[in-house]
């Protein structure tokens, strides 16, 4: 997540807004600086549908003109197993038109069987698999993006 300061302005805490469908997502959230230090995040309700808007302050400010780069991950427990292939998928469903990037980082041993749709980069590193998209959502367009997978 890039962070830019405006001209006119220094931050020193950034926010943003999860949907009600991501909320269990928060158990596993970690914001990391450009360093690694792991940030506290701090969760208020937003709303009356169930969102959340998350807050994190940072270690270092931002100085107008400048800009930083802050690191947002989470392990997704929405991963299925169907016998010995496993299922990640993420469907979209967003209030509002948005471009959306969306990097999976597989765990070690994981050889990709098969990615729909095209990703923008891939990976098939033994170590660690990766995929990344970036897609533009239209409002409420639910098309998934699927990894199957197989481990070990």
């Amino acid at each position: 997540m890039k962070v830019e300061a405006p001209e006119s302005r220094t931050i020193r805490r950034v926010d943003w807004g999860i949907a009600p469908h991501e909320v269990g997502l928060l158990a596993d959230y970690e914001v990391l600086d450009a360093f690694g230090r792991v940030l506290p995040i701090e969760v208020r309700d937003e709303g009356t549908q169930g969102g959340k808007r998350l807050f994190v302050d940072l270690t270092r400010p931002v100085l107008p003109g400048e800009n930083a780069e802050l690191v947002v991950s989470y392990a997704d427990r929405s991963v299925l197993r169907e016998g010995q292939e496993w299922i990640f998928r993420h469907e979209g469903d967003y209030p509002d038109d948005r471009l959306v990037s969306r990097a999976v980082l597989l765990p070690r041993g994981a050889v990709i069987r098969q990615v729909s749709p095209e990703p923008s980069y891939r990976n098939d590193e033994p170590d660690r698999p990766l995929v990344i998209w970036r897609r533009y959502f239209p409002a409420g367009d639910r098309s998934p993006w699927e990894i199957r997978f197989t481990v070990g």
